[in-house]
């Protein structure tokens, strides 16, 4: 945030030069970013986090260098002097949405002419980063960033019967606001109103019909409180942020209201020679709240591992506008300001104390450390296998954040949009995923747009099913997914150029399951909507479905701006920790000290058996010591007859102990193409 050096200066009196101002602030807390030059005047950039919106403005600012340096604070005036008619005869207010209006302050300034602001004013603005509009609304900045509470502007006159009602927008209700959009509101919304609707946004933004022009003679000034979530809601729905709902959201100071509006009224009688009328429209459904934090000094010394005395501890305190009450010799208790919101535990007030005592005078120390025999859980071990093995196979890993849009679950076969976030990040990624899938689609397309020849990318988290019972809690489950595409590529010199297939994803997969101890699965054919025709299959251990593989269709792909064919595979991490059980099933298998003996068999069978039966027939038959078995061809197509498809396959056979003849590897071959024949009616290519 931007802060004008000469500004601060005139709310405390401070001889350190710019650069020792920064680092003093810095030293307690509220970080500098840079300093610049605008005119002759000196522009800071603090950055203040979203838990100090009392730092906010300049006397903020100038409080916490105040207690820094021990240097004088120096309070803008905030006396109005009221000679115009009783304001009571001029305007009305009534809080009708107690809950989410906790006080409502308004200021009458009667016979205004509204002009141009003096160049002092806009000079200020200017420096801040604000556009000088006319003498009035330049007041109303001019107050929020001195003393950090936003104020509103109406034209009294264009308030029907003079009134002003703080109430729910009603449905279906519309406001233009200052901006020039005509938008819709919800009973959600709260709005500030006349007798007849909607004049301003509660919090965060004026309406076109009340904004204060060249004909306004009387001015209403608001000053109110507004509930920080409400005018949270308020500004993401619609899309806005302003100056005002910066500080109402992160919840501004109750207390500040009367003497920040009499403050601006002064500056707008003065800028327009106006008169303010007499007396305050205040409404306050809601008391003054007293927080009443304990503090042991004990404490104090044990969360800072420092020596300190009681009187620094209170004095530091006292500085920073806190109350003491003395409960005995070693403990208080603290009612903090009321611009302080953040401060409602006694760790709290040690922080404080920390901050202005010095964090460069806590001795350094280190931490104990508790060693846990066990070390990192089975899961977690788990877990850096299924990275490590899809690594290995040459995917890099992503991380996507669990954000997406109701599009990108219904493409990936949701039965729903999924669970709506109500505060989400991004506009339009308002839902938990249900698959990771949509999000490594995107971070395909970024890299092969980039032109990158081939991307294989991968990635470990959390998906979120919503539950068949509204209200509860959605199912997180722990899932891997992988995706690749691209154009022909050669991985090595002596490799020929191909492109990327079914079966890269399909052995990622089986390399991962096979990684934490468990049994290849076992692939059967399976459409999925998200999936070209044809081109997926499923993955099971047993009875249990780990997940799938297959090639994108076109249509999603086409979606995700992908132009090649793209591959993608998902499994699920808990049912393989359920295929488990009590854990992995390791087994050591010596290297085999005899030769093996390799076959191929050319085979025609209908198109509706696939390979995983043809292998699983020839594994079943007994005595036979297959020690593997490998698809290197399908065929489709003259001289195959129609409904029919070629596969030949590779088998080796091996026996512990021994050497095979011929005359066996014969016979195991003739029991197997019977078997085939038998179960899939299969014959051997050529006969």
């Amino acid at each position: 945030m931007r802060f004008s050096d000469p500004w601060l200066r005139d709310c405390v009196e401070t001889s350190l030069p710019p650069k020792a101002v920064g680092e003093r602030l810095t030293a307690v807390g509220i970080p500098l970013d840079s300093l610049e030059t605008f005119g002759r005047d000196t522009v800071y950039h603090f950055d203040v986090t979203s838990n100090r919106p009392d730092c906010m403005s300049h006397l903020g600012l100038a409080r916490e260098l105040s207690v820094a340096t021990g240097e004088k604070l120096k309070e803008p005036p905030s006396e109005a002097a009221a000679t115009g008619a009783p304001v009571e005869s001029l305007a009305s207010v009534a809080v009708e949405a107690p809950d989410l209006c906790g006080r409502y302050s308004a200021l009458v300034i009667q016979a205004v002419k509204v002009g141009p602001s003096p160049d002092w004013l806009s000079r200020r603005l200017q420096s801040v980063g604000l556009r000088p509009i006319n003498a009035v609304v330049d007041a109303t900045n001019y107050v929020l960033w001195e003393m950090g509470h936003p104020l509103h502007a109406f034209d009294l006159a264009r308030l029907a019967e003079r009134a002003i009602r703080v109430r729910r927008a009603r449905a279906g209700e519309r406001i233009t606001t200052l901006d020039g959009v005509e938008r819709k509101l919800d009973p959600e919304m709260l709005v500030i109103a006349d007798e007849r609707s909607a004049v301003a946004l509660a919090g965060v933004m004026g309406g076109r019909d009340t904004e204060i022009s060249g004909s306004t003679v009387d001015v209403l000034l608001e000053s109110a409180h507004f509930q920080p979530a409400s005018v949270r809601r308020t500004a993401r729905k619609l899309g806005l942020h302003t100056d005002a709902s910066h500080r109402f959201e992160r919840g501004a100071d109750p207390e500040i209201t009367q003497r920040a509006a009499s403050r601006c009224a002064t500056l707008i009688a003065e800028l327009t020679g106006g008169r303010i009328a007499r007396g305050v429209l205040e409404a306050r459904p809601v008391p003054p709240l007293l927080r009443e934090i304990p503090l042991r000094s004990e404490r104090v010394r044990q969360l800072l591992g420092l020596a300190m005395t009681e009187e620094t501890m209170r004095s530091i305190l006292l500085k920073l506008g806190c109350r003491l009450a003395i409960v005995d010799a070693k403990s208080w208790c603290v009612t903090p300001p009321s611009f302080r919101g953040d401060l409602s535990l006694e760790e709290d007030l040690v922080e404080e104390i920390a901050r202005h005592h010095g964090y460069d005078r806590i001795p350094v120390t280190l931490p104990r450390m508790f060693v846990f025999p066990q070390g990192r859980s089975e899961a977690v071990r788990r877990l850096d296998r299924v990275r490590q093995a899809a690594q290995r196979c040459g995917f890099s890993e992503a991380l996507n954040l669990s954000m997406v849009s109701a599009a990108d679950n219904r493409s990936f076969g949701a039965d729903s949009d999924g669970m709506r976030i109500l505060n989400p990040l991004t506009e339009g990624q308002d839902r938990l995923r249900t698959s990771l899938v949509p999000g490594l689609l995107r971070n395909l397309a970024h890299n092969l747009n980039r032109g990158l020849p081939e991307a294989r990318l991968f990635e470990t988290g959390r998906v979120f099913l919503p539950s068949p019972r509204r209200g509860e809690l959605p199912d997180e489950e722990e899932r891997a997914a992988m995706v690749l595409a691209g154009g022909p590529w050669r991985h090595h010199w002596s490799e020929p150029e191909r492109e990327p297939d079914f079966f890269d994803v399909k052995g990622a997969v089986d390399l991962a399951v096979k990684s934490v101890g468990l049994p290849l699965p076992e692939w059967r054919p399976a459409e999925r909507p998200f999936l070209a025709p044809g081109r997926g299959a499923e993955s099971r251990l047993g009875l249990r479905l780990l997940g799938w593989a297959g090639e994108v269709s076109r249509e999603v792909a086409a979606a995700w701006e992908l132009e090649v064919s793209a591959f993608a595979a998902e499994i699920s991490l808990r049912e393989m920790a359920a295929a488990l059980g009590e854990g992995p099933a390791w087994r050591h298998s010596p290297l085999a000290r005899t030769p093996s003996v390799s076959r191929d068999l050319s085979l025609i069978l209908d198109q509706t058996h696939p390979y995983s039966e043809v292998e699983a027939v020839i594994r079943s038959v007994e005595g036979v010591p297959v020690a593997s078995v490998r698809l290197f061809d399908r065929y489709l197509g003259p001289p195959v007859p129609e409904g029919k498809v070629s596969m030949a396959v590779h088998v080796v056979f091996q026996a512990p102990g021994r050497t095979l003849v011929s005359e066996e590897v014969s016979g195991y071959l003739q029991r197997i193409v019977q078997r085939l024949r038998d179960r899939l009616g299969a014959v051997l290519r050529g006969n």
